[in-house]
């Protein structure tokens, strides 16, 4: 979900008023329901993902009623 981001540890954004900072994350989740929607957009009833999934795209999957199973293990 999250290959997209570029991995940055340390970063520090500064901005002069909180509505830069709602701008900013309004455009994080604009882009994440993108591409929840282009997930979506398969026909799955079922999205299986190795890592963490958010709280925000584990609503959207669960809107359009796809399970959303995240920490999946394929060892074995």
């Amino acid at each position: 979900m999250d290959t997209d981001k570029v991995k940055i540890y340390g970063a520090r954004v500064r901005v002069d008023s909180m509505s830069k900072v709602a701008e900013i994350e309004g455009a994080e989740k604009e882009k994440m329901k993108e591409k929840v929607n282009k997930i979506i957009a398969h026909g799955i009833n079922c999205f299986v993902n190795r890592q963490l999934i958010y709280n925000c795209p584990e609503e959207l999957f669960a809107d359009a009623g796809i399970l959303a199973i995240e920490h999946a293990d394929f060892d074995g």
